[in-house]
């Protein structure tokens, strides 16, 4: 059975993490529930995609309060959810995020339980998509983080987000590491060749690209605000024909992850780690045993190169980041594209 919790988020600016969510949830081709837990709100999707649709107080704040009341969470994720839209064989749910931003700072003690409920929803056969906006200062919920089994950062591919990136990888890796937990991360391109190439983007941070989206304004425009009743319409669009290739890249993807795994359970199969670093086994491994409670969650190791990664000059002009933090080292000459650029 696939398994799949799938979290989206940035690094800066607004590169599209709700419309890229929303996108691959309308093509995702299974169950699939959509949680809007951007912690700035917003209540776009309601508001645009949803056609101004009235959630009758269904959302995040409800399922804190079913929390306090000490409801069981897995059934509460589906109660506080409104339909997004169903097919012949698929059926799609939103969970409506924060109505006010002084909600967030009390919410602190229900991600744990929203986290484990998504995860129970993902193994009853209802894969979850996680809109989780901007990384921000403190950064994405911890216990969301934990239990993903992909972050993928949206990200255009100017100069400026690219640097925030770079900015906000370490802390994110970090928070990967100390959650315990098994995520991949990856990238997800928007509008690659303005001006760097998604090639040129994943040399540079080391960090598959698993999708591209064209730069389609008016595509995102016409899926944000208001298309609920125009998917048909959409569907041939070019920013949902990219959607619907990463989406089923990525149901692929948790697929085959979800075979190994199993396979690696069956009877502890797999190199066998050393007991005192648990941390040195594969992730495959590791999900098996942690999965049938032999082993806590032990982290990820972290990828080479992360801090004290050297930006290639072809991004970075010299002096922008500091050899500190990765950047140019004294004496580098600019190194000119054949665009001009430096």
């Amino acid at each position: 059975m696939i398994v799949a919790v799938l979290l989206f988020c940035s690094a800066h600016g607004a590169p599209g993490v709700t419309t890229t969510a929303l996108a691959c949830a309308l093509t995702w081709p299974a169950d699939v529930l959509l949680a809007d837990c951007d912690r700035d709100p917003s209540q776009a999707v309601l508001a645009g995609y949803l056609q101004g649709t009235d959630a009758g107080g269904r959302g995040l704040a409800a399922l804190a309060q079913a929390h306090r009341d000490g409801l069981d969470l897995v059934g509460e994720v589906r109660t506080q959810s409104v339909p997004l839209g169903d097919d012949s064989t698929t059926r799609r749910w939103f969970l409506p995020g924060f109505t006010h931003a002084s909600s967030v700072a009390w919410f602190a003690p229900v991600w744990p339980g929203l986290a484990e409920a998504m995860a129970e929803r993902a193994r009853l056969g209802c894969d979850v998509i996680v809109d989780g906006g901007r990384i921000g200062r403190d950064g994405l919920p911890g216990p969301l983080v934990a239990r993903a089994d992909r972050v993928a950062v949206v990200v255009r591919s100017s100069l400026p987000d690219l640097a925030a990136l770079r900015l906000a990888l370490p802390d994110l890796r970090s928070a990967l590491a100390d959650g315990g937990g098994f995520a991949q991360l990856g990238l997800v391109v928007v509008g690659p060749g303005r001006p760097y190439t998604e090639r040129e983007i994943a040399a540079q941070f080391r960090l598959p690209v698993w999708g591209v989206l064209p730069w389609a304004p008016k595509d995102a425009a016409l899926l944000a605000d208001g298309a609920g009743t125009q998917t048909a319409r959409l569907a041939d669009r070019p920013l949902l024909r990219a959607a619907r290739a990463l989406a089923s890249s990525m149901f692929a993807a948790a697929a085959s992850e979800a075979d190994r795994v199993g396979q690696a359970g069956v009877a502890g199969t797999g190199p066998s780690p050393n007991p005192e670093d648990p941390a040195s086994a594969s992730p495959i491994w590791r999900r098996a045993q942690v999965r049938d409670g032999r082993l806590a969650g032990a982290g990820v190791p972290r990828r080479p190169g992360e801090p004290g990664q050297r930006w290639g000059r072809r991004l970075l002009r010299p002096g922008l980041i500091t050899s500190e933090e990765g950047g140019p080292r004294a004496g580098d000459a600019p190194e000119r594209t054949g665009a001009g650029r430096v």
